[in-house]
């Protein structure tokens, strides 16, 4: 079986790279999903129900990734929670639209993986 992006072994950085990052556009489906989750916010500029939907999720996301990460970085970790999502949000943007390929963005997402749990 060739190895892809979305069929390496799980390693530790695959492992954390699953939780935050497992919905990157990396394949079909999820790039599909990520046409989908773009108009969603799209439409939370203009609907107050979802933007209060997705800000609820978010600061439970963040409160998790947080806690996360303050066991490796506790001065950085509030910051940090708030970078990776940008970060993943960003690419589900680029991968589709070709300005980014799913190689660099994995690469990209272990960089920042790497550098904040070794």
């Amino acid at each position: 079986m060739k190895s892809t992006p979305t069929t390496r072994p799980c390693g530790p950085t695959r492992s954390r790279r699953c939780g935050k990052f497992g919905p990157l556009p990396l394949d079909e489906e999820r790039r599909l999903e990520a046409h989908v989750s773009c108009a969603f916010l799209a439409r939370a500029a203009v609907d107050e129900r979802i933007a209060t939907y997705l800000r609820e999720g978010h600061v439970q996301g963040h409160a998790f990734l947080a806690g996360q990460i303050a066991r490796v970085d506790p001065d950085g970790a509030d910051r940090e929670a708030s970078a990776l999502p940008a970060l993943a949000t960003g690419f589900a943007f680029t991968v589709p639209a070709g300005q980014c390929s799913p190689a660099d963005a994995l690469a990209g997402v272990d960089a920042k993986l790497t550098a904040l749990f070794g």
